[in-house]
């Protein structure tokens, strides 16, 4: 019976439960560390879309009549009637919560200039800002687990 005790006592030592909650704990740990790089991303993210918000919002403001009339589609005043919306249909066209081509089929009734300038917005914020913050992210989170001195000892 004694040995059975202490078998059971090594054993609640809980050393596999250690190795088993290592991923959770470097996933915890590098998500904690790169909280200062993600709220500079996203104030970021944030002036990019306002700037280019503002642009199209004042291109639009003298190609288009008030909002209410006939003459306006209803798109246009939906998605970029004010500099809210066309943050938010801004930030929708990148994150995929709407077809940025519906909203370049829109500007485009207006000119073409606009179309072009969705477009080289979307490529930017997708190929360049985005990726750029995606790599900023990896980089933290490996410097963070380089970081956990239980993880240095293991391996």
């Amino acid at each position: 019976r004694f040995l059975r005790a202490v078998r059971l006592l090594q054993w609640l030592q809980l050393p596999w439960l250690e190795r088993v909650t290592r991923s959770a704990r470097v996933i915890t740990m590098t998500t904690i560390r790169s909280l200062p790089a993600l709220f500079w991303a996203l104030a970021l993210l944030a002036a990019i879309i306002y700037t280019f918000s503002a642009f199209l919002v004042m291109g639009l403001s003298n190609k288009l009549p008030a909002a209410s009339s006939p003459q306006v589609p209803e798109v246009l005043s939906l998605h970029f009637g004010s500099l809210g919306e066309t943050c938010m249909s801004l930030t929708q066209a990148i994150t995929g919560g709407r077809d940025w081509g519906d909203l370049s089929t829109a500007l485009a009734q207006v000119g073409w200039h606009y179309r072009a300038f969705l477009l080289s917005y979307v490529c930017f914020m997708l190929i360049g800002v985005l990726n750029i913050a995606t790599g900023v992210f990896v980089d933290f989170a490996f410097q963070a687990s380089q970081l956990d001195p239980h993880l240095r000892i293991q391996d």
